[in-house]
């Protein structure tokens, strides 16, 4: 059996590793320094399990994704659940902390904290589309 050599990565995904990275360091040294960060603080029990440390950081994980990305779009409720498709009630209560989203939510809360100016255009795009504002 003959392998086939494997295809280099290329520069740009090797920049983009090496962009995420340098991002990484910067709100580690903002957070050291009492400035705002992306660093986000989990307080896990020492005894805790590994199941139940992991399921403790990815709860806390969600309600902060909930409360921020939001908030990070800079968009009206109104707004946000006609661009996410869930009620109003249910944005409220990931916000609230007493409910968690899950699956596909959960990834598009996440990369909406983590891109706000992308999901912004997006957002404003997509409303201005179907007439909500």
């Amino acid at each position: 059996m003959i392998l086939a050599p494997r295809k280099p990565r290329t520069a740009r995904r090797v920049k983009s590793v090496a962009d995420d990275l340098a991002e990484a360091m910067h709100e580690v040294i903002a957070d050291a320094q009492g400035r705002p960060s992306g660093v986000i603080h989990f307080t896990v029990p020492p005894d805790a399990k590994p199941g139940e440390a992991w399921a403790a950081v990815q709860e806390a994980k969600a309600k902060m994704t909930a409360g921020t990305a939001r908030s990070a779009v800079g968009v009206s409720l109104r707004e946000f659940t006609a661009f996410v498709g869930v009620s109003v009630a249910t944005v409220k209560a990931w916000e609230a902390g007493t409910k968690t989203p899950t699956g596909a939510n959960l990834r598009l809360l996440t990369d909406m904290a983590a891109r706000p100016r992308y999901w912004r255009k997006q957002l404003r795009a997509a409303l201005a589309q179907d007439g909500v504002s």
